[in-house]
């Protein structure tokens, strides 16, 4: 069986140099939560764009879907 590798691929390695770059500027590296509010989403594509959202409900009944970039 094949050893896990921990070398860095080219690509990782390139994604690796922009960030630095970018946190050298100012930027700040972020990770929004994959659960976020759905109104906003439905407010801004109406309710068309509902049937193709993964939509779940917070313990307060607020409801949720999975971020669109994913």
């Amino acid at each position: 069986m094949d050893e896990p590798t921990t070398a860095m691929t080219g690509a990782d390695a390139q994604a690796e140099g922009l960030m630095a770059l970018y946190e050298r500027v100012g930027y700040v590296r972020v990770s929004p939560a994959l659960l976020q509010p759905a109104e906003p989403f439905l407010d801004l594509s109406g309710e068309d764009i509902r049937r193709r959202m993964y939509l779940t409900s917070d313990p307060e009944g607020q409801e949720l879907c999975l971020r669109p970039d994913l």
